[in-house]
């Protein structure tokens, strides 16, 4: 470099850039729960059969159909019980086919360590109050453990005053996950014979065998475990269950 040039500022870039380390092979994800594929939709039942439609309506106007959903924990995990709100698919879906054929009253009470008195809606008219009972099923709130004789007693205070030609229907969805004892026992005769349906919606059987066997032994209308956790398998198994308190039929057999 001569004297005249003299010393120049040497231009240049550098760019730094950090490289992807090579794959010794492919990600292996760890597998997570099942997610719920979102949330259950009620169905359209079948008719009923088996009198005159006049006949019909007036039978169906002197129903009630009261729903004591299990809102414990374990209804709503992903691994069992009913993540996607099949219990208020159904509801909605019998409550819809009651307001198709005449109407008559529901309730809901929710229960869980406790039942849930200011979540709990009727006995009101289906007809007129169709919205409200929705709205009571289907905004699920998780309410801890299990004490159905509790629930059981709630309900029987709540529907002390409906009429005395009332043919009631109180139906139990739960997981089964609860200890026996004679406060069950006695809660259930509290109520009108057979007018109480336990359904163990358990498809991955916690409810052990004999854990079954000690809810027959309760004086329980039925006990129906479902496997096939479906709206329209349940809630077709619990029209056929009002049509038969009614004297009636379903138009279409439920395995048709």
């Amino acid at each position: 470099m001569t004297r005249k040039g003299g010393c120049r500022p040497v231009v240049g870039t550098h760019r730094l850039q950090m490289a992807r380390p090579r794959s010794g092979g492919g990600h292996i994800p760890i597998p997570g729960p099942p997610r719920p594929v979102g949330l259950a939709q009620p169905v359209a039942l079948p008719a009923l059969k088996g009198a005159d439609p006049a006949d019909i309506r007036a039978r169906v106007r002197h129903l009630h159909f009261e729903t004591l959903p299990d809102w414990s924990g374990s209804t709503f995990s992903v691994w069992g019980g009913d993540p996607n709100d099949v219990i208020g698919a159904v509801s909605v879906s019998v409550y819809l086919w009651l307001r198709r054929h005449g109407g008559g009253t529901a309730g809901v009470v929710p229960w869980g360590t406790i039942p849930a008195s200011h979540l709990a809606v009727g006995p009101v008219p289906v007809k007129k109050n169709f919205k409200a009972l929705k709205s009571a099923i289907r905004n699920r709130v998780n309410l801890g453990g299990n004490d159905l004789p509790a629930a059981l007693r709630l309900a029987a205070e709540r529907t002390s005053r409906l009429p005395a030609d009332t043919v009631p229907v109180y139906w139990v969805p739960t997981d089964g996950i609860e200890a026996v004892t004679s406060s069950t026992h006695d809660a259930v005769n509290t109520l009108p014979p057979d007018s109480v349906h336990l359904l163990l919606i358990d498809p991955l059987h916690g409810c052990t065998e004999q854990m079954e066997d000690d809810w027959r032994s309760v004086p329980f209308g039925s006990v129906t475990r479902i496997d096939d956790l479906t709206v329209r398998t349940v809630a077709t198994t619990i029209a056929e269950l009002c049509a038969d308190v009614m004297g009636l039929q379903l138009a279409t057999p439920v395995h048709a």
